[in-house]
């Protein structure tokens, strides 16, 4: 297969003849005109202002610092801060309304009759337990020494060994004051062996309810009035303080020197009062 024969024209140019010095000059000027124009364009018309906004950001560090009593001089090196220990003694007193109650009273007393039914005489001594009607709990005030039972040959019944002593109330309370007639028990011994009763009526027994010292109360007072004085203190010390000097408050240390109640827990008051004296 043949292509077709293609006939190409052949162009024919020639440059302007710059034999005239004039049109040399002229077209030189031009030339510069042309490149500092282009040069100056784009120097100057691609020109715009911006504004930069730099958004701030904190960085934090932790590390940990040894405060050194015997240390001199700061040593960056091992992180070591020379200290100073600064001791102050304060004393305060405080007085707040207690909270705890008790019950306060008197114990009934009486006189009974002790029957011994044994053959042999019997000493009960002082503080020896009788358990009387509903169970309620009296002991002897003192000792007692009942004779044996002897025979009644006119009648022909043994005559029980008696002996009279005063008893109390174990416990407060007006339930103690049993009535005339009341027949009592002894703790360690059978009824068959030795019983007890009472002429007249025992007395004397009475309860209340009073406000009282609680051990919360004592507790609630050293807090509030140490809490006071730890606050005094970091006053006192920063007075102490020179200019560079930092206290460091998680060092504070407080000692108890001495701590004194009015009144002991379980005493009735109405009040407690406090002195305290401490070391930070």
């Amino acid at each position: 297969f043949k292509l077709p024969k293609i006939n190409v024209p052949h162009p024919h140019f020639s440059l302007p003849s710059f034999r005239s010095p004039s049109i040399l000059i002229i077209v030189i000027f031009l030339l510069f005109i042309f490149t500092a124009g282009a040069a100056g364009a784009l120097w100057y018309l691609p020109k715009t202002e911006m504004t930069i906004y730099v958004t701030s950001k904190s960085f934090e560090k932790e590390v940990e610092l040894t405060v050194d009593p015997n240390q001199e001089v700061v040593d960056s090196q091992n992180l070591l801060l020379p200290a100073r220990i600064v001791e102050i003694a304060l004393n305060g007193e405080k007085t707040i309304s207690t909270t705890g109650e008790k019950t306060v009273g008197e114990r009934a007393k009486g006189e009974i009759t002790i029957y011994n039914r044994t053959d042999a005489s019997k000493n009960f001594p002082a503080e020896t337990v009788l358990i009387g009607p509903g169970g309620l709990k009296l002991s002897l005030d003192r000792n007692v020494n009942v004779a044996s039972k002897t025979p009644d040959l006119v009648v022909g019944v043994d005559k029980w060994g008696e002996s009279k002593v005063t008893i109390a109330a174990i416990d407060i309370g007006a339930q103690y004051n049993l009535a005339p007639k009341s027949q009592f028990s002894f703790k360690d011994f059978l009824t068959s062996l030795y019983l007890a009763k009472n002429e007249s009526a025992l007395a004397g027994g009475t309860s209340r309810q009073v406000m009282a010292v609680s051990e919360k109360d004592q507790k609630d007072l050293v807090n509030s009035l140490n809490e006071e004085l730890l606050n005094k203190t970091k006053e006192d010390l920063t007075s102490k303080t020179t200019e560079g000097d930092k206290i460091i408050n998680e060092s504070l240390t407080l000692k108890q020197v001495s701590a004194n109640f009015n009144h002991k827990v379980g005493e009735e008051a109405q009040e407690v009062n406090l002195k305290l004296e401490i070391k930070v």
